[in-house]
């Protein structure tokens, strides 16, 4: 075995080889994110332009009117003597009002999916299609590993590292620079 290959020492062209493929990974998962964005608006679009109980499209307005609250009471006691503390969260949130039936909704809440969170569940399914075998049968986990198709098992080992603290341990773990190079080409090939 190449002492390179063992310790993962990379000249130059093979450093460029894979900043390369990384580029393109992200951009990949920036087209997924944008895709998944997009789903979103339109969801947001449906979801508060028709009303749930008449179906009307018209005479939709908005209002602040949803009151939303939490309370936590902690007891604490020493001996008999102690405190008592009432913790009150109160939240107000927007909602959609009909003026044909007068039904209120809460309005669609849009979290935005970053490439990162991208590659983050996409790691997350190599590492369970690699060490699970049943979970090839998955389809959506197939189709999105597929992003890693004719990379360089040292690509998906460099993004491994670089988000170690974003990742699983357990998907950290399994994403190895041997299991890889069992799976994908080595660059020192």
């Amino acid at each position: 075995m190449n002492i390179r290959k063992y310790f993962n020492i990379q000249n130059k062209n093979e450093r460029n080889v894979i900043k390369h493929e990384i580029g393109l990974i992200w951009n990949s998962c920036q087209k997924i994110a944008d895709v998944e964005n997009k789903e979103l608006k339109e969801a947001k679009v449906i979801h508060d332009g028709n009303c749930p109980n008449c179906r009307s499209k018209k005479n939709i307005v908005n209002k602040i009117a949803f009151i939303e609250s939490t309370t936590k009471t902690i007891t604490k006691l020493n001996f008999g003597v102690g405190s008592v503390e009432i913790i009150n969260n109160i939240n107000t949130s927007e909602v959609n009002h009909c003026n044909e039936c007068g039904n209120e909704w809460v309005k669609f809440k849009v979290k935005n999916v970053l490439a990162e969170n991208v590659l983050m569940v996409i790691l997350n399914y190599l590492s369970q299609v690699l060490t699970n075998p049943e979970e090839r049968n998955r389809s959506w986990k197939m189709e999105a590993v597929e992003i890693f198709k004719d990379c360089y098992a040292e690509s998906i080992y460099k993004l491994r590292n670089k988000y170690e603290t974003k990742l699983p341990e357990k998907t950290y773990d399994k994403l190895n620079l041997t299991r890889l190079r069992k799976n994908y080409k080595s660059i020192f090939d």
